[in-house]
């Protein structure tokens, strides 16, 4: 729809730690949603197969701020119990879900995985994450993300392979 933007999202490793000011991230859901734009805040929900309780805090929080709520875990791709913390995710609430998979998934095959996820967890989006240059991470299952996500979000840091402004369209191009 024309004048409709991407959602702004920021990334959450830990959401319980306490800022310098004696802040919490859920005092602050209102003010990122109006004063900084942001639609959608992703809570780490869990490592490998172990999930992470602050996203089953956070939730409630997030969508009573009139944001989404989206998981996301890291995955290493050596053991399906890795699903678990999507499904966590998905029973508590969870818009959207992202497999952060990234050098231990080299050399693995995602399918059993992420079909797993999607039996479990149906509806539930489900995007992946991972290097910002596929050309230098051959050996990683790109093309098996690519086709059974709905979407991806590259890692691309500023300074990181080059200036932001310079990697940035390179990257989008790549994925």
């Amino acid at each position: 729809m024309v004048g409709e933007h991407p959602p702004v999202g920021i990334w959450v490793w830990y959401a319980d730690r306490q800022t310098e000011d004696g802040h919490y991230l859920a005092d602050s859901l209102a003010a990122l949603k109006e004063e900084c734009g942001v639609d959608r805040l992703y809570i780490k929900a869990g490592d490998g197969p172990y999930e992470w309780e602050q996203f089953g805090r956070m939730v409630d929080p997030i969508h009573r701020a009139g944001m989404e709520a989206w998981s996301w875990q890291y995955v290493y791709g050596n053991t399906l119990d890795e699903m678990y913390p999507a499904i966590n995710a998905y029973i508590l609430g969870a818009d959207g879900h992202v497999l952060d998979a990234e050098t231990e998934f080299k050399g693995h095959d995602p399918t059993a995985l992420i079909t797993e996820i999607r039996d479990r967890a149906p509806g539930l989006p489900l995007w992946y994450s991972s290097f910002a240059f596929p050309r230098w991470h051959t050996t990683f299952p790109w093309n098996e993300f690519h086709t059974l996500c709905d979407g991806a979000m590259p890692q691309v840091f500023p300074g990181y392979g080059g200036p932001w402004n310079a990697s940035t369209p390179g990257t989008v191009a790549l994925y």
